[in-house]
């Protein structure tokens, strides 16, 4: 995997921003627009998940029904896409995430502020150490958008290994497995089914799988979110 250097990064952004949106999304791969977000989101092939493969063969794993191995995720030309995108983000980070700072900024500019709200990964997951921090620096850089980031890699995400704790990023843990409760998740959290922090809306009641007008996600305020199974 690739080393990510923020110094570079700063070039590369430095000069992104004289480029089209066009040449930027060949760059980097399309941002992805799904019904259920907010905004924009980026996804990556679910197979390339280190901890998420692996559970979705266990019985009970909050992996094991995932949602981005069927349907419309699993159509060939969405599949083709993500493998683009996780072929550039194991490729240059620096490239990756100058190119993709100048991207999600040139995409912001286009909507209205209370609409910037980035999703990393409605698909796939964080690829290493140095993929997190290309994640952390994107978001020092592009301060006009609220991120968050969910994710099973809880090694890569550590406070000690991340060179920025951007304030406009949250970086939630997810529990690997249905009705597992947050204890010790850290300060910012995602469970199924737990019963406890904060319940997400969506699906309840009759509601629709959308984020509608709620933000808990990106509420660095809010410890735990739980989700309903579906």
């Amino acid at each position: 995997m690739a080393k990510f250097a923020p110094k570079s990064a700063e070039n590369v952004f430095r000069e992104a921003m004289l480029e089209t949106v066009a040449v930027l999304e060949k760059r980097v791969g399309k941002l992805t627009s799904t019904s259920k977000m907010v905004w924009l989101s980026y996804s990556l092939p679910p197979h390339a998940c280190r901890t998420g493969s692996k559970l979705r063969s266990v019985p009970g794993s909050v992996c094991s029904k995932c949602y981005a191995c069927t349907g419309f995720y699993h159509m060939p030309v969405v599949k083709a896409a993500q493998d683009r995108r996780l072929e550039l983000v194991r490729g240059d980070l620096s490239q990756w995430a100058g190119n993709m700072a100048a991207l999600i900024t040139k995409k912001a500019e286009r909507v209205d502020p209370d609409r910037r709200y980035f999703r990393w990964h409605d698909s796939g997951d964080i690829q290493s150490v140095a993929h997190a921090n290309a994640i952390a620096w994107i978001a020092t850089v592009v301060p006009s958008v609220q991120f968050y980031c969910p994710t099973k890699e809880s090694a890569y995400v550590r406070r000690d290994r991340l060179y920025f704790n951007p304030y406009n990023l949250v970086i939630r843990y997810s529990a690997p497995m249905v009705g597992m409760k947050p204890d010790g998740f850290g300060p910012h959290s995602a469970t199924v089914d737990s019963g406890e922090g904060y319940p997400c809306p969506a699906g309840k009641d009759g509601r629709d799988y959308a984020c509608g007008d709620c933000r808990a996600c990106w509420n660095a305020t809010i410890g735990n979110i739980d989700y309903a199974l579906h």
